[in-house]
């Protein structure tokens, strides 16, 4: 405390002293706060241009696409700027950008598909539209709005349910969407244009010249063709097979290398890519067949070759991730001295196998990426792989040898393993021959190829016959079509629903044409709301209203800068003007392109940067035309916010369709099929009188499948419930609270988890269902019956109680109710999986029937997943605040 001369305390000098020390530790924290702030900004920055980086390095062709769409756009904005065409076409024009921003893809098929679907798609509604237009002017002046409503309703509605047929989806739906926009904006338009033909002559022309930017762009600039990443895929997954065998080569057969200590090796993770390749092959497959000839790609080239040889190696790797899971968990190092001998006759044969067939897979590898036939050979055709023959010997001896010889059960352990390989072997002796059908087929280089010559068919003399054979295949196609139709609506009849739903929002939205009040406010902008209900309305109210508020967002976004780059523009004079207004398009739209490719933004804002990139472009070249651009501007966001009004009224009031409910019945399900599984493995393997052999076909064995597969529907689901921008950022709900138990902040995430864990199971299961098919479990020494029985007995006892436990779960999860706290089934499952654990690692006898203890082995890890699972459910059930409530259990 301050004190004055006389010794009092001065306490103004003291509140000064105060004062200013407080002012100072402001300043202070003031200045460490922006501190603070500049690093974490220049932090984000980093990791941001990091992250684009490299995106870059990995494929620089996507730096090259986004230039692209840059340059397309850029182009086409130029129709607006030339006078000629603008005064031809007028507003029409915008449609040659809509058409540039929607078409552009990443490879020349991908473009080519979507161009002439939307040509298509817009040349049969067009016609369909002025016909419906020609019938509603025969009811009179009052009556033609009426028709034309109806005409909407049911084309949208019958439009939108044929999207689910697989084969349409497949190949046609964009077309099909463009058929939906067309008929409802032409019909709609038709009420209020004065000369239909013309405006109907004017959108299509612009949209065909859309497209030929679109293709002329994407093929004659640094083309990126879908053939080529098709091919590529397919000799890259090849080789890792091939990579994968030579590891077990090298670290499991090889002189001094016990197979043991395997986890964490890098050649055990390569198959996991082949697996995962499908969705990616598939895509590449449906784009590469509309891409023209070009490289070595000839016409008719047999694509669909790609696909049996993509199907082949995805059966060869799971295959391997059965072999990886025995040679990670089997302790192959333990086996009897007596029968050291046969142990190393074994691992021999499998290094044996393993070598050679990597190179033989290599080989094949190397043939399609030269698509030579690895010459020089002196036949025809593809030679015999010596590698192959002596692979497909060994493995021919060894299965032999094992059915003879019952001593080889002693060391089964790594029998097991063998034949594994041996099935690889076979498997890979049919991609061998899957490859030489496409050598044949695409005409591979070879000193004396032989093309297949295409046998010249005979006239048909008898055209009646032609007739009524012609009649009888379009009966048999209108059945299989009508059944087909019926077998969606039976299998989800709410796809019925979802159709009607975007019927009635285009027949609501279309209203807005025929009061006048409204089409004056609004003018030719009210189009805009008929296309926002097209394009937003999806099947779930979540993935509804993610797209609207992106499409929000990104007009709004996007009109902003638009405005500012047109008085920009302006500041360059009349000459200067559009060339300053097409350089920002070039800018804008090739950094969001190239945006689109940032995981986190092609996540969750992907259809919003589309927006983005559509908005900006067509308010910034109609700058050039509008008189008024703050209210061209305005009218096009009221009126897209009124279509995205009307889809959410629509999708969340009308027979709603929650994604929560879908992903909650999902793993609900998937609970339910690894239950099962585990059901048919203990009354077809494990019951007394029930050996484990017959078992090809059983439909117990396959159910695990669909759990294995539901990864890409339970993201998609869980995608449309949430966005996570960054990992710090809390999560953000796209559905809002509905009925049920589904409250604000309701832990989805869990599910992810709870998936994950459930798709993991069901990889152990598929290694389980391998090993019991293929193993021969019958043949045991009589010395060991009673250790067989005792471990058959163990592993029904795990199956009974572990699959009794899922359904538990099952059941906890569709009830939206707590599980019960103690488990009974689980603990059983546990203790008993526990014990012969502990038992199969003391216990060196129980290697006399080590082709049961296998089995055993891959099921009391199962177990330990179920226990995992059931530990994730007891979170989701608190987060969740499910309700605890006394239930019966339910009869397995």
């Amino acid at each position: 405390m301050a004190l004055d001369a006389t010794g009092v305390p001065n306490k103004h000098t003291e509140s000064t002293n105060g004062s200013g020390e407080s002012n100072g530790h402001l300043v202070a924290n003031c200045r460490e706060w922006l501190c603070s702030a500049m690093e974490r900004f220049r932090c984000t920055f980093v990791g941001f241009t990091g992250e684009l980086a490299k995106i870059a390095r990995d494929d620089p062709r996507r730096v090259v696409y986004s230039l692209k769409v840059g340059l397309a756009l850029t182009l086409v904005s130029v129709l607006y700027y030339i006078r000629a065409p603008f005064d031809g076409w007028g507003s029409s024009t915008i449609w040659a950008v809509i058409t540039v921003v929607f078409v552009m893809e990443f490879t020349v098929g991908a473009t080519l598909r979507k161009g002439l679907n939307r040509l298509l798609g817009t040349l049969v509604a067009g016609f369909l539209a002025v016909g419906a237009h020609l019938v509603a002017q025969l009811c009179g002046e009052k009556g033609e709005p009426i028709l034309l409503g109806v005409f909407v309703f049911l084309a949208a509605s019958a439009a939108t349910f044929a999207r689910f047929i697989p084969m349409v989806k497949a190949t046609y739906d964009y077309g099909v969407v463009i058929f939906i926009l067309t008929f409802t904006m032409v019909a709609v338009s038709s009420y209020r244009e004065d000369d239909l033909f013309e405006f109907a002559h004017q959108r299509f022309t612009t949209i065909a010249v859309g497209v030929a930017i679109c293709l002329i762009t994407t093929i004659f600039v640094f083309p990126i063709w879908a053939g080529d990443d098709l091919h590529k895929l397919a000799a890259g997954n090849l080789d890792q097979l091939a990579e994968f065998l030579e590891g077990m080569e090298s670290e499991c057969f090889g002189d001094n290398c016990p197979c043991t200590n395997l986890e964490g090796k890098a050649f055990l993770q390569l198959y996991k890519s082949v697996i995962n390749s499908k969705v990616r092959e598939d895509s590449l497959f449906s784009f590469a067949k509309w891409e023209p000839i070009h490289s070595k790609f000839c016409f008719r080239y047999p694509w669909s070759q790609y696909q049996k040889l993509g199907t082949l190696s995805r059966k060869c790797a799971s295959s391997m991730e059965a072999l990886a899971f025995c040679a990670i968990t089997l302790r192959t190092s333990q086996y009897p001295e007596a029968s050291v001998d046969l142990c190393l006759k074994i691992r021999a044969a499998c290094r044996a196998m393993s070598l050679h067939s990597a190179k033989a897979l290599k080989r094949l590898s190397l043939a399609i990426q030269t698509m030579s036939m690895t010459m020089p050979y002196p036949t025809n055709e593809l030679p015999t792989n010596n590698d192959m023959s002596m692979a497909t010997e060994v493995a021919d001896d060894f299965r032999n040898e094992l059915s003879k010889d019952v001593a080889l059960v002693q060391v089964s352990h790594i029998a097991a393993i063998a034949y594994i390989i041996s099935d690889i072997v076979l498997q890979i002796e049919g991609i061998t021959e899957c490859t030489r059908s496409l050598a044949q087929l695409a005409c591979f280089k070879n000193p004396e190829r032989i093309r297949s010559a295409m046998s010249n068919g005979h006239l048909i003399a008898n055209c009646r016959e032609w007739l009524c054979s012609a009649m009888e295949r379009l009966r048999c196609t209108v059945v299989g079509f009508t059944g087909e139709l019926a077998k969606i609506a039976r299998h989800d009849p709410r796809r019925v629903v979802y159709s009607l739903k975007v019927g009635l929002a285009l027949t609501l939205v279309s209203v807005f044409y025929y009061i006048r009040a409204l089409f004056d406010g609004w003018g030719s902008s009210t189009i805009w709301a008929v296309i926002t209900v097209v394009l937003v309305m999806e099947f779930t109210v979540g993935a509804t209203l993610r797209k609207g508020l992106n499409r929000l967002l990104g007009t709004l976004v996007a009109g902003f800068l638009a405005v500012g780059a047109h008085l920009v523009a302006q500041l360059c004079g009349e000459k200067g003007e559009p060339i300053l207004l097409g350089v920002f398009v070039f800018i804008a739209a090739s950094a969001a392109t190239f945006a689109r490719f940032i995981p986190a933004v092609k996540a969750t804002y992907d259809y919003g940067v589309v927006i983005f990139i559509l908005t900006f472009s067509m308010v910034a070249v109609s700058s050039y035309r509008a008189d008024d651009l703050i209210e061209f501007a305005h009218q096009r966001f009221t009126a897209i916010a009124v279509g995205v009004a009307i889809c959410l009224i629509t999708t969340i009031f009308v027979f709603p369709i929650w994604a929560g409910d879908d992903l909650h019945e999902l793993t609900a399900g998937n609970l339910d099929k690894l239950a099962e599984f585990l059901e048919g493995m203990e009354s077809e393997c494990f019951r007394e009188n029930s050996p484990c052999g017959n078992l090809e076909g059983k439909a117990f064995l396959q159910v695990y499948k669909s759990v294995l597969n539901s990864k890409v529907r339970e993201d998609s689901l869980y995608k449309v419930l949430y966005k996570k921008p960054t990992p710090q950022c809390p999560f953000a709900k796209w559905e809002p609270i509905h009925h049920g138990q589904f409250r604000f902040r309701y832990p989805w995430s869990q599910y992810q988890e709870l998936g994950t864990l459930s798709r993991k199971c069901a990889s152990s299961m598929e290694a389980l269902a391998f090993c019991v098919m293929t193993l021969q479990t019958s043949q045991y020494p009589e010395a060991s019956l009673d250790l067989y029985l005792k471990i058959r007995a163990k592993c029904r006892a795990m199956s009974l109680h572990s699959a009794k436990a899922l359904r538990e779960l099952s059941l906890a999860i569709r009830t939206m109710t707590m599980p019960y706290p103690t488990n009974n089934d689980m603990s059983t499952a546990t203790k008993v999986a526990s014990d012969l654990r502990t038992e199969l690692l003391k216990d060196v006898t129980l290697m006399q029937v080590s082709h049961v203890a296998a089995v055993a082995s891959l099921l009391s890890d199962i177990v330990i997943q179920i226990e995992r699972i059931t530990e994730s459910m007891s979170n989701l059930a608190q987060l969740a605040r499910f309700k605890n409530c006394e239930r019966a259990r339910s009869a397995v």
